[in-house]
């Protein structure tokens, strides 16, 4: 079997593991501002509860 025939799966599978490290990138830097406290930190973890209950509270009123 040729190298090409894995290519496409060796994209997909780095794309994936990009994804993975950035998305752990984001949720430490977030953390960070939250663990420092301060009106950030306040600011940051309202942000964050409001990203996860907008869709819930919008598929509600639906």
């Amino acid at each position: 079997m040729s190298s090409k025939a894995y290519g496409g799966w060796l994209a997909a599978g780095f794309d994936m593991w990009q994804l993975g490290a950035e998305a752990g990138t984001v949720m430490a830097l977030r953390m960070a501002r939250i663990t420092a406290g301060g009106p950030a930190g306040a600011a940051e973890a309202r942000l964050m509860v409001s990203e996860r209950f907008e869709p819930l509270w919008s598929s509600r009123r639906a």
